[in-house]
């Protein structure tokens, strides 16, 4: 699972390489940089088609398991929305995704003058309960909801250096090096009707980009991407501006490389709304913020161990709202994964919430 999502990482990192930047090639540069200087950006990424071919060695359970993860993200559709405040440049992000009849909602403040990021907390235990459903190793559990109930987790610069240092390679490449990529191209590949302009990025050019990049000033940068890329067997973006809406459409097919002995397919389609706001963005007050070590504290010590009933009644909800994707084996699959979790009586009733739904599916 955890090769899974660093695969679709890269489909997204692919993405960026076409997006950060207007004959029709012209006009297609110029667009990408009046919408990057637009301050309200809504996005909506959808999973069109997934399929994890595994190795050859691979046991019935694990087949299983994987056919279950393909059913869950096909037609997944997480939604954001980033707006930048015009004067303190201040950032808002909220993120939305159903999966498995679990509504999965995140709501992030960034403070543009101390970069630190606030992430509302409420979300923390729908998280961790959905992660539960591919691994039962996880080294954290759901806390008592009166620790992060309205209240925003604080993460520094210094505790997210890691993670800016990868999301920050593409933002590094400048202006002038995407303008220069975009020349590079033939001009006739760039297809005009009406409003809208199309060029289908292939991986081969993608490589000629990460080669144009400097092998001293952008050294750490060409090395990640370039093994980045080396993960895809197969990859085109048909990436689409409409120079009159202002937005943009992505559609990423892609293939990766065995990996574990494990490939995957995917076609995953991107679409970006730019406007100009003069929305303003208020972050949290000080009251309602916790530092990610008092959190991580108090989350220690208030850990609970069993789902609650509560949490029980939306996970029967969810098992009802996808039964089409329940079948025998697969609610056997859910047992074993939430049988620890369940006392008893929960596990009872959840077990035959699970065969009536099979029931229901082979009648």
């Amino acid at each position: 699972m955890k090769k899974l999502v660093s695969i679709i990482s890269l489909f997204l990192v692919a993405g960026v390489l076409g997006g950060c930047g207007p004959s029709a090639q012209e006009q297609f540069k110029e667009e990408f940089k009046t919408q990057k200087e637009m301050n309200d950006q809504t996005f909506k990424v959808t999973i069109d088609k997934l399929s994890i071919n595994p190795k050859e060695e691979t046991s019935a359970d694990e087949k299983l398991s994987y056919d279950v993860i393909e059913k869950q993200l096909k037609g997944l559709t997480p939604k954001a929305n980033v707006l930048q405040d015009k004067k303190t440049k201040d950032i808002t992000s909220t993120i939305s995704t159903t999966l498995f009849g679990q509504e999965l909602e995140y709501e992030i403040f960034t403070n543009n003058k101390t970069k630190d990021v606030y992430i509302k907390g409420d979300a923390y235990n729908q998280t961790i309960e959905f992660m539960k459903q591919f691994s039962d190793e996880l080294p954290v559990d759901v806390v008592d909801s009166e620790v992060i109930q309205g209240k925003y987790i604080l993460l520094t610069k210094e505790d997210m250096e890691d993670s800016l240092d990868e999301a920050n390679e593409v933002t590094n490449i400048s202006d002038k090096q995407y303008d220069e990529f975009y020349d590079s191209l033939d001009k006739n590949s760039f297809k005009k009707e009406g409003d809208t302009i199309t060029h289908r990025f292939t991986k081969k050019e993608l490589e000629e980009f990460v080669d144009s990049l400097s092998e001293k000033k952008d050294k750490d940068l060409r090395s990640s991407l370039e093994e980045r890329l080396e993960q895809f067997k197969k990859l085109t973006i048909d990436l689409t501006v409409d120079t009159k809406k202002h937005t943009k459409n992505a559609k990423i097919v892609a293939t990766s490389k065995p990996v574990d002995g494990n490939s995957y397919s995917m076609n995953v389609t991107v679409e970006q709304h730019a406007k100009n706001s003069e929305k303003r963005v208020e972050l949290p007050p000080k009251t309602d913020i916790i530092s990610l070590a008092d959190f991580a504290e108090k989350a220690a010590s208030t850990a609970i161990v069993k789902v609650s009933d509560e949490n029980l009644n939306t996970l029967i909800e969810g098992a009802r709202k996808n039964k089409e994707f329940i079948d025998a084996e697969a609610a056997e699959l859910y047992k074993e994964e939430y049988r620890q979790y369940l006392n008893e009586e929960q596990y009872k009733e959840f077990s035959k919430v699970l065969d009536e739904i099979v029931a229901e599916n082979n009648q």
